[in-house]
């Protein structure tokens, strides 16, 4: 069975990503933080949901 897979535009709390993890999810934070990482970072990992803030995420990273 596939992982349930997790991305974070930035880390918001380690507590949630452990408890993520030790659920045996997968958890990527993004490697840099512009809206063309996030986009390129998107279409790779192909998360089933995304942790973020409403800021500074655009209509084209949703």
């Amino acid at each position: 069975m596939a992982k349930f897979k997790v991305y974070y535009t930035i880390e918001l709390n380690e507590v949630a990503t452990h408890i993520f993890e030790s659920n045996d999810f997968e958890v990527k934070l993004c490697s840099h933080n512009d809206e063309e990482t996030y986009v390129k970072e998107l279409a790779e990992f192909q998360p089933d949901a995304i942790m973020c803030r409403t800021e500074p995420i655009t209509a084209k990273m949703m």
